[in-house]
Order: structure tokens, then sequence, then C-alpha cells
């Protein structure tokens, strides 16, 4: 047996299999997040973002190393706080954290901050719910190459052949992915939704 196959007997077999495995994935990703934040931030210094979350900075410092701290949700939401980013926790199939593990990269992950986030301000402004959780969890499947739900009126597929270049929702999505194209055979998309409107298309994704 493999070692990726012994690997998921156990996953599979032992709750603190599982244990190990998700508090691996959280040690080393939650505190990449918060440096690569930090280091974009207006407060970049460690002892400035301390300040502004009201914290030690020695706090802060062992909060960006992987596996030194284990946190709980209120220095998780003040680190957000201080960052003016939001936080979701969710649970989530083991292929979605997975996926999100593979496509994380430090220099890449960036988060748009209160000040700047125009899509927050105008739902709240309107009273619409943003779709910034679907589009998340959009972005974890289409990493993960999973099939998507889709509506019966779904009668176009796109595929490989369809550059991303040709659609600004779909440069959009790939820009965001790091691709050049859509992976085949994942994404149906109705007719009745225009190409141009990503949250549409999110939308049409998720919908069961």
């Amino acid at each position: 047996m493999s070692d990726r196959l012994t690997k998921i007997s156990r996953l599979k077999a032992y709750r603190t299999a599982r244990e190990a495995y998700i508090k691996g994935k959280l040690s080393v990703l939650i505190p990449a997040q918060i440096r690569a934040l930090r280091l974009k931030s207006k407060t970049p210094k460690q002892q400035d973002m301390a300040k502004e979350a009201g914290m030690k900075q020695s706090r802060i410092s062992a909060a960006e190393k992987p596996g030194a701290v284990n946190f709980n949700l209120d220095t998780l939401v003040r680190i957000a706080s201080a960052l003016k980013v939001g936080l979701i926790v969710e649970f989530v199939p083991f292929g979605t954290m997975l996926a999100w593990e593979n496509g994380f990269s430090q220099d890449r992950f960036n988060v748009v901050t209160l000040d700047e986030d125009t899509e927050f301000i105008r739902s709240e402004k309107s009273g619409q719910v943003s779709s910034r959780e679907d589009e998340q969890k959009f972005m974890a499947m289409l990493q993960s190459g999973a099939e998507f739900p889709s509506g019966s009126s779904a009668l176009g597929r796109i595929c490989q052949c369809q550059p991303a270049s040709e659609s600004s929702a779909l440069g959009s999505i790939c820009q965001q992915l790091n691709l050049d194209r859509l992976p085949p055979n994942v994404l149906r998309m109705p007719e009745r939704i225009p190409a141009s409107s990503t949250s549409a298309i999110i939308a049409c994704a998720m919908e069961g």
C-alpha cells in the first residue's frame, strides 16, 4: 500500500490522526496568513500591529511561527480586527482543506481591508448579502477539480478550449487561480446567465 493510501486509511480509522492532520494544516497556514497580511498592512512592524490589536509584540511574533501557538477564536478575532479584515471559521471536507493548502501562496495572499472593501460597503448600504463566502467556496472547489452541481437549465460547458481572455468573468476567476484557462468539465453555466458577471457564474455554480 502506498504512503498516501496508508495515510488516508489512518485518517479514516483514527480520530487522533484526523486531529493531528487538521492541526498540522492550520498551524502552518494561519501563521502564514497573519504574516502576509501584516507585511502588506499599514502596520507592517510587529510592534505596531501588536499595539493595534492590544497584544504584546511577543504574541504577534509567536502567532507568525508555525506550530508556536494554539489559536483560539478570541486571538484570531483580535488579529483580524487589527488588520481590518473579516474572519470565517467553517467546517469543510478534507479535500477542500487540501485544495486550500495546495493553492495557498504567502506572496500572492492578500485580503481587501475594510477601508477599501467596496463590495461590503455597497452591500451594507443596500442591505444585500455579500457573495464573498460563495466566491471562496467556488475557488476552493475549482482548485480541487470538483464537478459542480448544475440546474436543469444548464446548457453549456466551459472546458479547456475556453481561453480566459474570452470572458472578463472567466479571466477574473483564472487570474485569481493563476491559470491560463479553466480545467475541463468543472463548470456548467446556464445560457440565461450573462458571461460578463462573475457573481452570476458563481451563483450558477453553487446552485443545486
